[in-house]
């Protein structure tokens, strides 16, 4: 399992900010950086897999 964060710097800097939480994974409010989640998930497991299989 990896742990990935997933929110845009300035929501992240408006919420350290407020010392408001940010909203959870399950939460309707969660708002994540689609784009740039999902290409460094993909590059992350990816590697990790390669990694994992290249060293045999």
């Amino acid at each position: 399992m990896f742990m990935l964060g997933s929110v845009e710097h300035e929501k992240m800097k408006e919420h350290i900010e407020r010392g408001t939480p940010l909203p959870s994974l399950h939460s309707p409010y969660f708002a994540p950086d689609y784009h740039k989640t999902i290409e460094t998930g993909i590059l992350v497991m990816s590697s990790s897999v390669i990694r994992l299989f290249g060293n045999k």
